[in-house]
C-alpha cells in the first residue's frame, strides 16, 4: 500500500470517529480559518442564502400573478424584455431553417446563414419564467426591470458582489460601503440597509411598465387593484 493510500485510509477512519459538527468544520480546519474569518464567512454565507430565497420568492409570485391575470399580449412584452436583456435566452423558438427558406437565396447563400445561426444562437434558452433562472445576477436583472433601480436593487447588486468575493477567496477583503464587514457595526449597517430598501419601491423606475402604452398600465392597475396581492417587495 502506498503512502497516498494509507493518508486516504486514516483520513476515513478519522471521519467515523469525530462528531457531525467537527466533521463539518473540516474545510474550516484545512483552510486555517481563524474565529473572526469563521464568523465572518458565516455571516456572509447566511446574507447570500437569505437574499437569494427571498428573491425567488418574489420573482416566482409575481411572475405567477402577471401570468394569470394580465393580458397574453403584456405577458409576451415581459417575455420580450426579459429575453433581449439576459444574456444566453431567447424570446422563443423558431424554425431557422423554415425561415431561411423565405428568404429565397442561393443554396450555398442558405448554408452560410444557417452555419452563422447554429454558431452564434442554437444554445439559447427559451424564457419560460423564473423559474428557469439557475444564476444569482439574472434573477437581479429581472428584478431590476420590473421594479426599477430602486434602493433594493443597489443593495442586491452589492451583495452579489460580497457573494463574488467569499466565492473567490478574498474573504479579508469582504466590505459593505467600503467598511470591513468583520466589524460588528458594518454588519448591523447591512442588516438594517436589507429589510429598510425592502420598504422603498418606486415604481416609476420600472423599466417595464414605462415601456406599456397608457390603456396597458391602466389595465394593470385595475387588475392589481382587484386581485389584492403582495407583490410590491420582499
Amino acid at each position: 500500500m502506498n503512502q497516498e493510500q494509507e493518508a486516504l485510509d486514516l483520513l476515513q477512519k478519522k471521519m467515523k470517529e469525530v462528531s457531525d459538527e467537527k466533521l463539518d468544520e473540516t474545510f474550516i480546519g484545512a483552510l486555517k480559518l481563524n474565529s473572526d474569518q469563521k464568523n465572518v464567512v458565516n455571516f456572509v454565507f447566511w446574507l447570500c442564502f437569505m437574499t437569494e430565497s427571498d428573491l425567488d420568492a418574489v420573482l416566482k409570485q409575481a411572475w405567477e400573478f402577471s401570468s394569470s391575470f394580465f393580458p397574453p399580449e403584456t405577458v409576451q412584452i415581459a417575455r420580450k424584455m426579459i429575453a433581449e436583456n439576459l444574456k444566453g435566452y431567447a424570446e422563443e423558438k423558431t424554425d431557422i431553417k423554415e425561415f431561411i427558406k423565405t428568404l429565397n437565396l442561393k443554396p450555398d447563400k442558405n448554408e452560410k446563414i444557417l452555419d452563422f445561426v447554429n454558431k452564434n444562437y442554437s444554445t439559447k434558452r427559451v424564457f419560460n419564467g423564473v423559474e428557469d433562472l439557475p444564476y444569482f445576477m439574472d434573477k437581479i436583472k429581472v428584478y431590476e426591470l420590473f421594479y426599477g433601480g430602486t434602493k433594493r436593487v443597489k443593495l442586491l447588486y452589492k451583495i452579489n458582489d460580497i457573494r463574488n468575493d467569499l466565492s473567490h477567496n478574498r474573504i479579508n477583503d469582504l466590505k459593505y460601503n467600503e467598511k470591513s464587514l468583520f466589524l460588528r457595526t458594518t454588519k448591523e449597517e447591512l442588516i438594517m440597509d436589507y429589510f429598510d430598501s425592502a420598504f422603498n419601491n418606486d415604481e416609476s423606475k420600472s423599466e417595464f411598465l414605462n415601456d406599456l402604452t397608457p390603456e396597458q398600465k391602466a389595465q394593470i392597475e385595475e387588475i392589481v387593484k382587484n386581485n389584492p396581492i403582495d407583490i410590491k417587495g420582499f
